[in-house]
């Protein structure tokens, strides 16, 4: 009982299932009769299951410990200790992450791999050691105590009728089929009381066996899975399935038959004989929110030296708040790291290459992680120096993990620097691709400057309770890419280069700081985790102010263009997905109206008419999922 009031308690504070408003997008609150399922079903679902647990490893203690009634008490602190483990676990998670953090999505925070994605969160979990202390001090005090009143103990439930029958192997095996059956009834009949009790992971346990056996076809999707098979018997129609245009089928389930293919733009196509030969540099800033540029620090602009440098300011839209997709995409103009011939035969590097420009990746971050240099083309440049060439001694962090490997911007500078003097006597134009890191969670390293906010916000103390002291820790973290940023741009002023330099400065995603409850990127579609800085330098030509970043190719063409006719038109719109685009969980089109947003796990639509703003119910467009299908289809298929 404790247990499952514990585990109640931390659900309730992280969900308000009972006590408070539902989340957004979970359509209503639970109706009384569904709160009073809950309260009953939430608790008997984990004591059947830890009671199972326990009478299983009864079986196997028993090997080691022959005294039956020791070795049961035995079991069950073993697995009630290992119950609150695992629940703290999976509380500490969501706090950070919400219900965002899936594996697929735990994966692409690893650049593809899970054992790095748990690399990469290695201090959350070491803040769960000193409860796996608790929790083996509590075990070792309860054997102790077992020594001395086992026997009382188990001779007290062995005179309890009620005990007798309830642990009985068969009478467990009717209670846990009939959870079971159960899970598929409340599945059916009330998604809203599933959904509270999908907070548990006990409940998803129970659903699993039901899971399975209701893919009647075999395609990996059953009735059980969310999406849920909309065709159970009809193993060429399931979720995600790709659409054959024009069959009167709606293979994949959502939006009706794709009757037309929607002709997306071809990937545009450079024209060197109306570009300038002047030096470009592109500089991408690490989750470096929107509204940086406008952001103040008491009476101080966070970032003053890109604010004064003479240029556009743009708000760029990440296709997918993930770092390797969007850097990717921003080389490459390549939306999904599914294409990787594609965005290698588009890379920069290799475009300016071919007009004759020295060529450079100088970046602060570990650009092997993920593939990001094989995607996109990075080795194709000249130089390519990154964080994992670099003096250990000179990283942000000590952790040699690939994910963690991170050099100061203003150290950056000076390779690109080293570079460039090293061949003065060179007549050719320059491309080099920077990126400064200070901005990357969690905004501070030990020994690192603070040239706003003296005291910045350890990371083991990043919550939502503390978010005004987080975000004067992400500004400080900006202040100090934006050093970085003046020294680049004083370097080349120093060369009488600066004027004559056309320059793009980026973030690669937004950054969430709990604005609706999450941290970080990647987990949902938004403004605020997609939506990134944005600044076009030295240009005659002005773009639209709302940009996909797979669209920095083509800023960089029309900044240089000499003869408008050849300026390449820009989308109004940019589609964006979480996950893989193949399988998404949300799918969205950002334009000047907002953000309209479809969830393919929960099949509801949402707008956010602009940044800041709430997320609203919206009606569905089709247009939307149909534009998704005809880019699998024209992109992503072979």
């Amino acid at each position: 009982p404790v247990l499952v009031l514990y585990h109640f308690v931390l659900v309730e504070r992280k969900y308000s299932v009972l006590l408070g408003q539902q989340q957004f997008l979970v359509e209503r609150p639970l109706t009384l009769l569904e709160q009073g399922l809950f309260v009953v079903l939430f608790p008997v679902e984990i004591l059947v299951f830890l009671l199972t647990a326990s009478i299983l490893l009864t079986a196997v203690v028993g090997r080691v410990i022959s005294p039956l009634r020791r070795r049961g008490a035995l079991a069950c602190v073993l697995v009630a200790s290992t119950y609150f483990v695992a629940v703290t676990f999976e509380f500490q998670v969501a706090r950070y992450f919400s219900e965002g953090l899936d594996l697929a999505l735990a994966r692409d925070m690893g650049g593809g791999n899970l054992s790095t994605a748990f690399h990469y969160i290695e201090q959350e979990l070491l803040g769960l050691l000193p409860l796996l202390g608790a929790g083996v001090v509590a075990f070792v005090i309860t054997g102790m105590l077992l020594r001395r009143f086992g026997g009382r103990m188990a001779a007290y439930f062995d005179d309890r009728s009620f005990w007798q029958g309830l642990t009985r192997p068969k009478r467990l095996v009717q209670l846990n089929l009939l959870l079971v059956v159960l899970t598929g009834v409340v599945h059916a009949v009330t998604p809203m009381l599933e959904r509270g009790l999908d907070r548990s992971f006990v409940h998803r346990v129970y659903e699993y066996p039901l899971v399975i056996l209701t893919d009647f076809d075999l395609d990996g999707y059953g009735l059980m899975r969310m999406p849920s098979d909309h065709a159970p018997f009809d193993g060429d129609r399931y979720p995600y399935a790709v659409e054959k245009v024009g069959n009167g089928v709606d293979e994949n389930g959502v939006g009706g038959d794709l009757a037309v293919l929607e002709s997306l733009p071809p990937l545009p196509t450079w024209r060197p004989d109306s570009l300038a030969r002047r030096n470009v540099v592109l500089v991408v800033f690490e989750s470096a929110r929107a509204d940086l540029l406008e952001a103040k620090y008491g009476d101080q602009w966070v970032m003053p030296a890109l604010r004064a440098a003479p240029g556009q300011p743009l708000r760029m839209i990440s296709h997918c708040a993930f770092t390797t997709p969007s850097v990717v995409g921003i080389l490459s103009g390549v939306m999904s790291s599914s294409s990787v011939e594609v965005a290698k035969q588009q890379s920069l590097f290799k475009r300016f290459g071919a007009l004759g420009y020295r060529t450079g990746v100088f970046s602060g971050q570990h650009e092997e992680f993920g593939q990001k240099a094989l995607l996109a083309g990075m080795h194709d440049a000249d130089v390519f120096f990154d964080a994992s060439r670099e003096d250990p001694d000179r990283r942000m962090y000590g952790s040699t993990d690939p994910a963690s490997l991170k050099i100061p911007g203003k150290l950056m500078v000076d390779r690109f620097f080293e570079w460039l003097d090293g061949a003065r006597d060179e007549e050719r134009p320059f491309f080099a691709y920077i990126n400064f890191q200070e901005i990357h969670f969690p905004y501070h390293f030990e020994g690192g400057a603070t040239p706003l906010d003296s005291d910045p916000l350890p990371r083991r103390d990043i919550r939502a309770e503390n978010r005004d002291r987080l975000v004067r820790t992400y500004h400080n973290a900006a202040r100090r890419a934006d050093e970085a940023f003046g020294k680049l741009a004083d370097g080349l002023a120093g060369r009488s280069l600066f004027t004559d330099t056309l320059i793009l400065a980026v973030g690669d995603h937004g950054e969430e700081l709990f604005d609706d409850g999450s941290l970080g990127h990647g987990t949902k579609l938004s403004f605020e985790q997609n939506a990134a800085l944005g600044k076009l330098i030295h240009s005659s030509w002005k773009a639209p102010s709302m940009v996909g970043l797979a669209d920095c190719p083509s800023l960089l063409h029309n900044g240089l263009v000499t003869n408008p006719e050849a300026l390449i038109i820009l989308p109004p719109y940019i589609f964006g997905y979480t996950g893989q685009a193949t399988e998404p969980r949300q799918i969205g089109i950002f334009d000047e109206s907002g953000l309209l947003r479809y969830d393919f796990a929960k099949d509801s639509w949402s707008r956010q008419p602009r940044p800041g703003a709430h997320f609203e119910p919206a009606t569905s467009d089709l247009r939307l999922i149909h534009r998704w299908e005809s880019y699998v289809i024209e992109r992503l298929t072979p």
